[in-house]
């Protein structure tokens, strides 16, 4: 995983801790509002899948939704490093 890839991947991660659970659209306008990260939305869904993958977040490709887990909570408050 390059830097860019990781920024992106933190930021949805603290996007996610902040609210709980989020639909990949808004998830998109947050990268890019808050936290400076221009980024299409089939890259956020790539990332979510990836980041489902690892255990981080639980992510439902058909209605877009993601809620952050309990190890993708501990990576945000640096608890426990996942990539």
């Amino acid at each position: 995983m390059v830097e860019a890839d990781k920024k992106r991947c933190n930021s949805l991660l603290a996007t996610l801790a902040f609210a709980g659970q989020s639909v990949a659209r808004e998830l998109r306008n947050e990268l890019e509002s808050v936290h400076g990260v221009a980024v299409t939305l089939d890259r956020v869904k790539t990332d979510l899948r990836n980041l489902a993958d690892i255990g981080a977040v639980r992510y439902d490709p058909e209605t877009g939704v993601a809620q952050i887990t309990n190890d993708g909570r501990e990576h945000v408050q640096r608890l426990r490093e996942l990539f």
